[in-house]
């Protein structure tokens, strides 16, 4: 991820100055884990007045009911700007159809309401979300492995691919275990949480009590970057 905002703040603030009828969404893009939700973050701190929604898990229908209330907050009294973080996970299931309409239908749509002129950043991966973004307004941060060689193990493999055969982004760990167990892979719940933890990038643990593992990149797992997952 870029260290600075510098380089690309002229840019940022030429989109801004467009009037509705040019305004296009200004998309940060690229692949896992290089950073795009952190540069967001670095764009909206340097902007008053603005809303973020992460639309991770969101339909496409909840996600512009926040953006309606965050138009409607008293204290975003001028201009806003929207981000919308995490994009390619919105929706419950790794097939869903919602990242596509946010990113394709409500955030290129979303430039007025009542009075409030409004701009929208997104951040996705655009491998996995079928809408081109505008390269006029695209920052694309430069692409890096999501895999540390150092801990990419061999015995992780049948795990990762039995875990690719679930449609569902969060399963319960007992559900992950019955289907390494089905791929005659069997392993203890002790392993699989050794596995998630070491591999932040990809697969991440509830904070309550549910032993629910999270798919955070259905890039990486089921869809050949992981080599757990090619053939």
């Amino acid at each position: 991820m870029p260290k600075t905002l510098d380089p690309y703040w002229e840019h940022i603030e030429a989109w801004r100055s467009l009037p509705a009828r040019k305004r296009r969404v200004f998309s940060i893009t690229g692949a896992t884990a290089v950073g795009k939700t952190d540069f967001l973050a670095q764009v909206r701190r340097r902007i008053s007045d603005s809303a973020w929604i992460d639309c991770q898990g969101l339909t496409a229908d909840a996600v512009a009911l926040r953006m309606r209330e965050a138009c409607r907050n008293d204290s975003n009294r001028g201009n806003l700007v929207i981000f919308l973080a995490n994009v390619q996970y919105a929706g419950e299931l790794l097939t869903s159809s919602e990242p596509t309409r946010v990113a394709g239908t409500l955030a290129p749509g979303f430039r007025r309401f009542g009075p409030r002129e409004v701009w929208v950043m997104a951040e996705y991966d655009p491998e996995l979300i079928p809408v081109a973004p505008n390269h006029e307004y695209e920052i694309a941060l430069p692409e890096r492995s999501p895999v540390d060689p150092a801990i990419e193990r061999p015995q992780d493999e049948p795990l990762l691919s039995a875990l690719a055969a679930a449609e569902t982004r969060k399963i319960p760990l007992a559900v992950w275990q019955l289907l390494c167990a089905s791929a005659e892979s069997p392993a203890t719940a002790d392993e699989l949480l050794t596995l998630a933890n070491r591999r932040p990038e990809i697969l991440s643990m509830a904070e309550d009590d549910s032993a629910r593992i999270h798919r955070l990149d259905c890039g990486v797992i089921g869809s050949g970057s992981c080599r757990a997952c090619r053939g």
